[in-house]
Parts: C-alpha cells; sequence; structure tokens
C-alpha cells in the first residue's frame, strides 16, 4: 500500500546540521500525502563538493502518480523551509583552472575568429 521515497537535500558545510535535519522533517511531516507511520527520516549520507548531504526518506502512496505528487510536494517543503530558515543550498563549486595552456587556447581561439 505504501512506499518509501528519498530526496537528497545538500546543505552549506556552515549549516547547523541537527538543526537542517529538524527543518527539513518538519517540512516534510506537514506534507499531504506524507505518511506519519513510519514517519519520514534524515540520514546524513556524504560529505560533497560543497555540500554536506542528506537523504530525506518518508512513506507515501504506492499509486505512481501519488507518489510523483507527493514527491514534488515535498521537494517544494523543503526548499521553503530551508530558505526561510536560512540554512544554504549552494551549488556545486567547479573550479577553472587558467594556467599559461589555457590562456593560449584562449588567445588562439579569439585570433582564429577575427581571421
Amino acid at each position: 500500500d505504501v512506499v518509501r521515497s528519498v530526496v537528497a537535500v545538500g546543505v552549506d558545510y556552515d549549516a547547523d546540521l541537527e538543526r537542517a535535519k529538524q527543518v527539513a522533517l518538519d517540512a516534510v511531516k506537514g506534507v499531504e500525502g506524507v505518511e506519519s507511520d513510519p514517519a519520514p527520516q534524515t540520514l546524513y549520507t556524504q560529505l560533497g563538493t560543497s555540500t554536506i548531504d542528506f537523504d530525506v526518506r518518508y512513506w507515501s502512496s504506492s499509486r505512481q502518480a501519488d507518489i510523483r505528487t507527493v514527491q514534488d510536494r515535498v521537494v517544494v517543503a523543503l526548499t521553503n523551509a530551508l530558505n526561510e530558515a536560512g540554512i544554504a543550498m549552494p551549488a556545486d563549486v567547479i573550479e577553472l583552472d587558467a594556467r599559461a595552456s589555457f590562456s593560449d587556447a584562449v588567445t588562439r581561439s579569439r585570433e582564429d575568429r577575427t581571421a
């Protein structure tokens, strides 16, 4: 009758981790379609590039349409709750290496376009 779903969330390394989990749990518990038994849970899973990641696990109806509808509501509720609590969910950091070879490639590309 019910199925467990998981939404992965990443919070800033400066976040209060226990508070982030509690905000997430409170948000998910208030979502229409999320079962109260078994209760939703949060578990930290990894240290990402720019976030500390945790899974938000919850149960809902096993009907495919219900699973997707509830997941949509959960993602919106999590995003809004974490934003309202001032808990940052930064995007991955991408580092560009601008050594001489990179600079030379950009310069050659510009020269090719003007030639």
